[in-house]
């Protein structure tokens, strides 16, 4: 039986607000990178970036100039790159056999992708904040977000964000003078 997680995380969120799906930004972005986002992050990106959600974690978009996915990839790897307790644990950042960031929260959190294509397998990968230890968790994204939406710890032990009721979703601006927008996601009965 497969079970559809990105309709699970749709059913949190609401009807999609997304109106920058554009497949060759992602062409150009998984090109330069050397290897291919998953394929529910993708996906669940086009339907809702840029948006911040739950006052904490942000989606960016590669199809937008502001808000832009592929400039907030190269300044993290670049800030993981020079960050001494990644030199320390030995961890390797960007291109397909580095870690990828996909998204990060304003608490300092980041999640990463790795490919796979030297360590035997797709996984997600997360930093809680400042602390040089990593949380593997092999799961697809679209697993990852909605336990994230139901509280559960996934940027490692103690990082749990959970917020009752509907899921909160708030427009990031595109342009100078943009008004930002919250909405909300269905009642979720918690």
């Amino acid at each position: 039986m497969t079970i559809d997680h990105v309709q699970d995380v749709i059913s949190m969120l609401g009807p999609p607000q997304g109106t920058h799906a554009d497949p060759e930004a992602w062409r150009t972005l998984e090109d330069r990178l050397g290897l291919r986002l998953p394929d529910s992050f993708k996906a669940l990106t086009d339907m809702y970036a840029p948006v911040q959600v739950n006052e904490h974690l942000f989606l960016k978009h590669p199809a937008t100039a502001r808000r832009n996915l592929g400039a907030f990839i190269d300044s993290t790897i670049t800030a993981f790159r020079r960050s001494r307790s990644a030199e320390r644990e030995g961890h390797l950042f960007g291109g397909p056999d580095g870690l990828v960031p996909l998204l990060g929260t304003d608490r300092g959190e980041y999640l990463f992708f790795a490919s796979g294509a030297t360590s035997g397998g797709e996984r997600l990968v997360a930093s809680n904040g400042d602390e040089p230890v990593l949380y593997d968790y092999r799961v697809d994204f679209a697993v990852w977000l909605h336990r994230y939406l139901i509280g559960e710890p996934m940027f490692g032990p103690g990082s749990e964000a959970f917020y009752e009721g509907p899921v909160v979703l708030e427009s990031m601006s595109l342009k100078e003078g943009d008004e930002v927008r919250v909405w909300y996601g269905p009642d979720r009965g918690m």
